[in-house]
């Protein structure tokens, strides 16, 4: 009988072991990482060195128009694949067919980053991390290097005792195909558990990389398309009269009519724009965070509409470029109608316009202003031609009602074919932006392109 209970008792015990065994085999299919919530300065090193490694290998690959294998730092095959068709989407200019510029224009020929922790904390989902990148590029037809300032995200768990990225956000917006939440989570791109989200931005990436592949092989005929679109929406806006003013004022701000600076405002965008100095949301020159980076003294600061949970600073920028340039606020008291910065809050009459910082507003407003203030009026074509310095281009992105960035002309390319080439600068998410890109490598994912020569101030 002892015999019999102790041959009963191991026969429990492995299959007890078995059971617990095939649980965890289980588990570590499906979920086999460790969150690291415990403050390890090892942890921070070991994070840091591969943010550094991966953020440099990325925009590397990016600026260089190449491909890069970068699955073995991430947890999940469906946020390895998300990368990796960012970086698809930014190749598709390789396939551009233009009688006027070529691949070889936009291929860097000198790229080097810089990198820097800007911040860290142990969360409850694992150890986050915030990179700050610098770098300067080469672009063959380009007189002197460009410049992209940006951030990435980071969100690190142990995957198979090793260290690896469960969640990634890169504050440059050049593609517009974000993921449903800009916040980090260990589990937004497990395809178990939330698949659906998965599948949608996976395809809307696919759909991006067609719709681009096909504008860049027909580019020509494309932009000629968009400023059809351009036109019969600059028509309608017209016809709306949104800034009805009287007789008289009209008589009053024609005489009253001033220079805007183009050259003056390109030299203010190429300087402001890869600036990274902040304090309390305000953005400065300087370390020391003494020298605001307003456009004028019109404005009491310049305040970085990036730090606004979901909102972006390129028209914010745009507005800041414009009065460097010698543009003079429509402060009317109405929010709708003016044009004016007072403090951050929410667009009011003490505060700003919402034409200040909205992309479709901003340009609605320049280009439908008969009172006081910046006016503007829709290029005839978006090329060299047509676009002087200072004027802004604006992009609408597929899937998107309204256009959603603006970008400043600040230089010019010499391109393979012998023509020149429009270059632009701009700020889009936090830690800075993009000086001297080609206007061309703007375009991808795009549906329709306004230009706004910029008239005067009245």
């Amino acid at each position: 009988m002892k015999r019999k209970s102790l041959f009963t008792i191991v026969v429990l015990v492995l299959m007890i072991t078995l059971c617990f065994q095939s649980i965890s085999a289980v588990s570590t299919e499906c979920n086999s990482y460790i969150k690291i919530t415990e403050p390890d300065k090892n942890d921070i090193t070991l994070c840091y060195k591969l943010a550094e490694k991966t953020a440099t290998q990325y925009y590397d690959a990016k600026f260089k128009l190449e491909n890069t294998d970068l699955s073995n730092v991430f947890v999940f095959e469906s946020l390895s694949d998300y990368v990796s068709k960012t970086l698809e989407l930014t190749r598709t200019i390789l396939n551009i067919k233009s009688e006027k510029t070529a691949k070889e224009d936009f291929i860097v020929t000198y790229f080097n980053a810089t990198c820097s922790m800007q911040d860290y904390e142990f969360r409850e989902d694992g150890l986050f991390i915030k990179l700050s990148i610098d770098a300067e590029m080469q672009y063959p037809g380009i007189d002197g290097r460009s410049y992209f300032g940006g951030e990435v995200d980071f969100l690190f768990v142990r995957y198979n005792d090793e260290i690896r990225i469960a969640d990634i956000l890169f504050s440059d917006d050049d593609m517009f195909i974000e993921s449903e939440s800009s916040e980090l989570s260990v589990s937004k791109w497990d395809a178990s558990a939330n698949a659906k989200s998965v599948r949608a931005i996976s395809s809307s990436l696919d759909i991006a990389i067609n719709n681009s592949n096909i504008m860049y092989r027909n580019i020509d005929v494309f932009l000629e398309d968009i400023q059809t679109i351009a036109e019969k929406e600059n028509s309608e806006l017209l016809n709306l009269k949104i800034d009805i003013i009287s007789e008289k004022e009209q008589e009053n701000t024609t005489k009253a009519y001033s220079a805007i600076n183009g050259m003056t405002m390109a030299a203010y965008a190429k300087k402001t724009a890869a600036v990274n100095y902040r304090k309390n949301g305000r953005l400065f020159y300087d370390s020391a965070c003494t020298n605001s980076a307003r456009g004028s003294t019109e404005a009491p600061y310049y305040y970085e509409f990036s730090s606004i949970t979901n909102a972006y600073d390129c028209t914010n920028f745009a507005s800041h470029v414009l009065l460097a340039g010698g543009a003079k606020m429509k402060k009317t008291g109405n929010a709708d109608t003016g044009w004016y910065f007072i403090s951050e809050g929410a667009p009011g009459a003490n505060t700003r316009s919402v034409t200040w910082a909205g992309v479709q507003k901003f340009g609605d407003f320049l280009l439908s202003n008969n009172g006081s203030g910046p006016r503007g009026s829709l290029a005839p074509r978006v090329d060299e031609e047509y676009i002087g310095y200072g004027d802004i281009i604006q992009l609408k992105r597929s899937g998107n009602s309204v256009y959603g960035h603006s970008m400043i002309r600040t230089n010019y390319y010499s391109s393979a074919y012998g023509y020149t080439g429009l270059v632009v600068s701009y700020r889009s998410g936090t830690a800075g932006g993009t000086v001297d890109k080609p206007y061309y490598l703007t375009l991808t994912n795009v549906v329709s392109v306004r230009g706004i020569n910029i008239l005067g101030n009245y």
